[in-house]
């Protein structure tokens, strides 16, 4: 195809003269203001250290015990200036700060005038866990030397772990425990101190006064426990919580 010579000077003096179409603003997407960029970064490490903190004030943790994770901010992601008011968005959830928590964040003075905004994350909680200092068989009496503390993270645990070593001293296992695995409520049991037809004596207590009666146990039971016993003075039958191997008490 011929180009007549009209459109080859319109096309020389078109490419000489250094002029090309203008790209259309929504073609080319500049860099977002560095300004802008910082503001989002403070704002969002506002909101985090605020839904941090309230989360170990009212776990009664120190921050380096609370883990978060997939922190997200819905909303229209600002707040005023000022103090940030929290709260769980479904009430009375106060004392299931682990795991997964959405939080209602607010700001605006003490009416909580502001905007309203929704904080989520997962809330990983670390604290002592008691574990097996050894291998324990079952069958075992568990003391002191069979057991220790160790941090783990107690939101993915069981929630029937034992915390305190005194919930597991003197108790009997159920079954086998590895070694540095942690103990639950539900591998132990109480075992008797005191068996059915023992003598023990019946203790009660009023007013700072204390009356003391000879009794017989009705059926056996470990320390603490509420058992069945016979007043061998009046002969009626009553309920009273074991002492030790050899007294009951009477609770009024």
């Amino acid at each position: 195809m011929k180009i007549s010579a009209p459109a080859i000077l319109f096309l020389a003096i078109l490419f000489t003269s250094g002029f090309y179409p203008e790209a259309a603003a929504s073609d080319v997407a500049g860099p977002a203001p560095a300004g802008n960029i910082s503001a989002l970064k403070s704002q969002e490490q506002r909101l985090r250290d605020a839904y941090i903190g309230y989360i170990c004030s009212h776990l009664g943790k120190a921050k380096d015990d609370v883990v978060l994770s997939r922190f997200a901010v819905s909303g229209n992601g600002t707040l005023p200036d000022g103090e940030i008011f929290l709260e769980p968005l479904r009430k009375g959830r106060e004392d299931q700060l682990h795991g997964y928590v959405r939080l209602a964040a607010s700001a605006g003075g003490e009416n909580h005038t502001g905007s309203k905004i929704v904080l989520s994350g997962w809330v990983d909680v670390y604290g002592p866990v008691v574990c097996a200092s050894r291998n324990l068989k079952k069958g075992e009496i568990i003391a002191e030397g069979d057991m220790y503390l160790n941090k783990k993270c107690v939101t993915r645990l069981n929630r029937n772990t034992l915390t305190d070593m005194k919930q597991a001293a003197g108790l009997m296992l159920k079954n086998d425990v590895i070694a540095d695995n942690p103990l639950k409520e539900w591998m132990l049991k109480k075992t008797a101190v005191v068996n059915r037809g023992e003598i023990v004596t019946i203790l009660a207590e009023i007013g700072g006064i204390s009356i003391t009666v000879p009794g017989k146990m009705l059926e056996k039971g470990g320390l603490g426990e509420s058992v069945k016993v016979q007043n061998l003075m009046s002969k009626k039958n009553i309920y009273a919580k074991i002492i030790d191997g050899s007294t009951v008490r009477i609770d009024f």
